[in-house]
């Protein structure tokens, strides 16, 4: 079952750029990731609650950097850890605990870049090494607007459905010649239809549907 995690963008701002396989074949045995080009001091969100384990500035090849340890709910550490490159800005000090409201830092284009983007990278630890995972496997990560960013926006309301209009009452007055069946095969319904239709008006019809007399004004929807 795959796990939530905040994106560390905000959805719109971003696009995405070399992806995890890209990095991994054109820079082997690196921290590789995925790129998502964005503007420079676009806010970047944890995944979590954490705690920095390094906290880097002015890397010749990384930027401003930062690495994150993910802290569960219950406090206990795992043994994931999220790396954030080539910020403008750090807005964390490096083995403190932080919640998951608290910001990163910023997008930029620190270190060696041909344009601001976010460099992600999700770690997991294998021994004494930290072996990069691919964020994009839904399997096992599902990625959900972190609430930094502001609420959802309200799901617009559903029309409400407009009532239907009542059917209009049809009536018809007996004439000479008439009797029930005869008016209720005329219009497709039944004598005893009528009978229920018009027993408040003409109490006889219960007793005598048989008897009807000219003049009276029958409904028949």
């Amino acid at each position: 079952m795959a796990s939530n995690y905040f994106e560390p963008l905000k959805r719109g701002t971003y696009r995405v750029g070399r992806g995890f396989y890209d990095h991994k074949r054109t820079h082997p045995g690196s921290w590789y990731g995925i790129d998502k080009p964005t503007k420079s001091g676009n806010k970047v969100a944890p995944v979590r609650n954490y705690i920095t384990r390094n906290v880097v500035y002015n890397d010749r090849y990384a930027g401003h950097n930062v690495l994150a340890q993910v802290r569960w709910g219950n406090g206990s550490l795992a043994n994931m850890f999220f790396w954030y490159a080539h910020l403008s800005r750090i807005y964390v000090r490096n083995g403190v605990k932080y919640s998951y409201k608290q910001l990163v830092g910023l997008s930029g284009r620190s270190g060696a870049v041909t344009g601001p983007h976010l460099h992600h990278t999700m770690l997991v630890r294998s021994g004494w090494r930290l072996i990069p995972v691919n964020p994009a496997n839904t399997r096992l990560f599902r990625w959900i607007q972190s609430p930094i960013f502001g609420p959802k926006p309200k799901p617009k309301p559903k029309p409400k459905p407009k009532p239907k209009p009542k059917p209009k009452a049809v009536y018809y007055t007996v004439r000479r010649g008439d009797w029930l069946s005869k008016i209720a095969r005329r219009y497709r319904t039944s004598w005893r239809r009528l009978v229920t239709l018009n027993r408040g008006r003409y109490p006889s019809l219960v007793r005598n549907p048989g008897l009807i007399r000219i003049g009276w004004r029958l409904r028949i929807k």
